[in-house]
């Protein structure tokens, strides 16, 4: 085998590792972020700080052999929390949210079961929630968290840092 027989070989092995190294790169969000982009479209967005349940009976679909044929989905959970006032998360709610799971190659977003500070859609009286696998419209409730959402929704600092 000649050195440029070599060189090609040498250079498909580091492509093809290279190729299975990949991994999915997000920007960090932030609260202030999102709030400024939820604000900037055209449907409404609620803040809500609690859980997202499964509803009984909803189910993800089965993982493929090949984690690149990942599908998105959709899976109706309950929300059990508050959602935010000019006072903060004071008014008590509970109600149906479908999460609409996005996939980008092999990676999806989820489900997320603990509680959040969420940004969900509402249209009339439905709520979604969109789960990608940058997770740009949840975040974990940190005092910090909820004190930029809800100066945020009081006109107050709302900068993308």
């Amino acid at each position: 085998m000649g050195a440029a027989m070599i060189r090609v070989i040498a250079v498909l092995i580091a492509c093809w590792i290279a190729g299975q190294a990949q991994a999915l790169s997000c920007m960090r969000p932030t609260v202030q972020g999102t709030y400024l982009d939820a604000d900037g479209r055209a449907e409404t967005y609620v803040l809500a700080l609690g859980r997202l349940t499964p509803v009984p009976g909803q189910t993800r679909p089965a993982e493929p052999a090949n984690p690149n044929d990942r599908v998105p989905y959709s899976l109706m959970t309950r929300f059990d929390g508050a959602l935010a006032t000019s006072d903060g998360f004071t008014r008590t709610a509970r109600f149906d949210v479908r999460v609409d799971v996005g996939c980008a190659g092999p990676w999806c977003g989820g489900v997320p079961t603990s509680k959040h500070l969420f940004f969900l859609k509402r249209d009339g009286a439905t709520h979604s929630f969109e789960s990608g696998p940058c997770p740009w419209f949840a975040f974990e409730p940190t005092v910090e968290n909820r004190a930029d959402a809800l100066a945020c929704l009081n006109g107050g600092m709302c900068r993308r840092p």
